[in-house]
């Protein structure tokens, strides 16, 4: 049996403890300790894994493992999102996100053991997952520079103009980076997915937007239900004092958000998982890399508050990243997500007139 995988698990787990005596935000800890749950779910890691890396061949363990470095992400979670009185004046200490993405990286590691992999495997898709998380960030900086230094250079006045022509600069920075990409692997346009969709494709792109608003209302009610904050897009909170702007960003769904955003995280970064991953393994590490980018344009509000919109976002994105692996079209999978926005900011330019928002 290979020892490189558990060994790696076991570091984790072990950082993992580390995290959990370390502040999280007060909610479940103890004297010494910022999470009890935390430590616990850890500590079932710990042993799991080491008992993996001694030598112990049966496979559960790497089960056992994944169940303790889930709980650790789960404790994270729980902790963050409980409900608190005054929880949005609660600060949060660094022990809590160190412990949340060693949950979740544990949880891959695990995950590798279960299935036996061996070193030169394992390094091989963590270089894969590094690498379309780096290129997801390139396309978000540089979407931003694009974006910044066209409203520089071009004499645009007018809030409703600025925002739509900053939408279309940082998609076509994407698409930059999208073509940087095929030029540095030698790669032809033929790499990508463009196809008018067949009959099939349509119904992918009625069933996607379906699928994606049945996801939102179920997370959405779910939210509500166990009283779980939100955060709201900088576009939404931008539009509240002129809400025309909503109106410009409809079309601008289809002919720039969609066609920008699923070239790269679909067509680039899922595509280029397919090679180290399975395609239902790259559907979920893509979308992660999809989730994290968008971080920014969330970035208002509570931690926790973020925190569970980005978590709406993931399980909302699950549907584009399967929409794409179904149909291998990227038109397809734009139309969905241009779609989507574009009745999200419909509603919402409704919601914003009438005084519902």
């Amino acid at each position: 049996m290979g020892r490189f995988v558990p060994s790696v698990g076991f570091v984790l787990a072990g950082l993992g403890v580390a995290a959990s005596l370390v502040e999280w935000n007060g909610v479940f800890a103890a004297d010494g300790v910022g999470s009890v749950p935390g430590l616990v779910a850890a500590l079932v890691a710990i042993v799991a894994f080491g008992a993996r890396r001694y030598g112990v061949e049966d496979r559960r363990l790497a089960i056992l493992a994944g169940v303790g470095t889930g709980g650790l992400a789960i404790a994270a979670a729980v902790t963050l999102l409980y409900p608190v009185e005054a929880a949005d004046s609660l600060s949060v200490g660094a022990g809590l996100p160190v412990a949340f993405v060693l949950g979740i990286v544990g949880v891959g590691v695990a995950y590798a053991d279960w299935l036996g992999l061996d070193r030169q495997t394992f390094v091989r898709k963590g270089v894969s997952s590094f690498t379309a998380l780096a290129i997801g960030v390139t396309g978000l900086l540089v979407g931003f520079v694009v974006a910044i230094a066209g409203l520089t250079l071009l004499p645009i006045e007018g809030l409703v103009l600025q925002q739509g022509v900053s939408t279309v600069l940082f998609s076509l920075g994407l698409g930059l980076v999208a073509f940087g990409f095929l030029r540095m692997r030698d790669l032809g346009l033929d790499y990508i997915d463009v196809r008018w969709p067949d009959r099939r494709g349509w119904l992918y792109v009625i069933g996607g937007v379906i699928g994606m608003f049945a996801v939102l209302a179920a997370v959405s009610y779910l939210s509500a239900l166990l009283g779980v904050p939100s955060t709201e897009h900088s576009l939404i909170e931008a539009a509240r004092g002129n809400p025309a702007i909503l109106l410009w960003f409809i079309p601008l769904s289809w002919l720039a958000i969609g066609p920008g955003e699923e070239l790269l995280s679909r067509n680039i970064v899922q595509k280029y998982l397919y090679e180290g991953f399975s395609r239902r393994s790259a559907v979920l590490v893509g979308t992660l890399v999809f989730t994290a980018i968008h971080l920014p344009t969330y970035a208002t509000g509570s931690a926790a508050a973020i925190f569970a919109t980005l978590l709406r976002l993931f399980a909302i994105s699950l549907v584009l990243g399967v929409v794409y692996e179904r149909t291998d079209n990227v038109v397809v999978a734009a139309l969905v997500h241009g779609t989507y926005n574009a009745i999200q900011f419909g509603l919402a330019y409704l919601a914003l007139t009438t005084g519902v928002m």
